[in-house]
């Protein structure tokens, strides 16, 4: 009983203390606003360009489907074949599968390479517009779109961001 009423009295002052708050509060995702920027769009369009990346996901496409053709022949043909015949399609399977998580590594690997550069690029103007905003709107708490439980669109000004970030070039 004790802990309840700590709990709503601790409650209602941080409650009391949001509402002399001065200003409104907004979410913002960081990650949205860069990622949706009309640069960052063109730099994700050059990454998947590249000739090596290209390249990459054609050796990735081609293990997958010789993976699926091991499969099905197994299938169709497995219970003909030797012990021996069994093994080494086995061992076959493993080395393509092998093949292919090396490649998704490195894929993975570029893709966060070039994003978090797309991200360095953009930082500084983030901030900046973010204060910008925040500035002009009378924003007294910004919060990470994701630590709120629910926000309204009004209340986001991601899309703000962006926009300022596709101006500001």
């Amino acid at each position: 009983m004790r802990m309840t009423k700590l709990i709503l009295t601790l409650v209602a002052v941080l409650a009391g203390n949001l509402a002399f708050a001065e200003g409104k509060v907004a979410v913002f995702d960081a990650q949205a606003a860069i990622f949706n920027t009309d640069l960052a769009k063109q730099r994700i369009d050059e990454y998947s360009k590249k000739p090596e990346i290209a390249s990459m996901r054609a050796k990735f496409e081609g293990l997958q489907s010789d993976l699926q053709n091991m499969q099905k022949e197994k299938e169709t043909n497995g219970m003909t074949w030797s012990q021996d015949q069994a093994a080494e399609h086995r061992k076959q399977e493993e080395y393509k599968a092998a093949d292919l998580q090396l490649i998704v590594k490195k894929l993975k690997a570029e893709e966060n390479a070039a994003l978090g550069s797309i991200q360095r690029e953009l930082a500084p103007k983030v901030q900046t517009a973010v204060n910008q905003i925040v500035e002009a709107e009378g924003i007294g708490i910004l919060l990470h779109k994701r630590a709120a439980v629910y926000a309204g669109p009004t209340f986001d000004i991601t899309q703000k961001v962006t926009d300022k970030l596709n101006k500001a070039k």
